[in-house]
């Protein structure tokens, strides 16, 4: 059976809400305060991420994730495929995701550190509000990376963000 969802991982916040991110190959996962509301068709997978309240409500739910770099007629060069990797809260209730993607307009900020995916595959970090806003969000990577399953570690007491990854 082909994976139509997978939770990576989940996070209580201050006022225990559920945050949870993972995987999904589902156009019909239930969208609310979205950056993306759908499913792109073009996408063989994508990211979600979820907020519910105490009682099981939704608070947001969106996909995240970009389409490929280098499309190719190859039928096994698989297009849009976005991982994540991890998942924090810090002190304010901000939610920090990490992963990887090989897609060409994975959201970025304008603050970002690189708009541009610069290798076949790119790391990237992005956080949101507490309530799904889309506060940064960047690719991490060079012309040499390769494909990875990035860790991340955040050091919470001082705010400074550190990102692990393999090349």
């Amino acid at each position: 059976m082909a994976l139509k969802y997978r939770t990576s991982a989940s996070q209580l916040d201050s006022k225990n809400n559920i945050i949870a991110d993972g995987n999904t190959r589902d156009a019909s996962l239930p969208t609310k305060n979205a950056i993306r509301p759908d499913f792109n068709a073009n996408d063989i997978i994508d990211i979600y991420l979820i907020k519910l309240d105490t009682t099981g409500e939704i608070m947001f739910a969106t996909y995240l994730g970009g389409e490929k770099v280098n499309p190719s007629d190859n039928p096994l060069d698989l297009n849009g495929r976005d991982y994540t990797g991890g998942i924090a809260i810090d002190r304010n209730d901000n939610i920090y995701i990490t992963g990887e993607t090989d897609g060409l307009n994975f959201p970025t900020t304008s603050n970002a550190l690189n708009r541009s995916n610069v290798g076949n595959w790119d790391l990237f970090l992005t956080e949101f509000s507490p309530a799904g806003s889309l506060l940064y969000s960047t690719f991490l990577g060079d012309s040499k990376m390769i494909a990875s399953i990035p860790e991340m570690m955040l050091k919470m007491a001082s705010q400074s963000i550190h990102r692990v990854g393999y090349i």
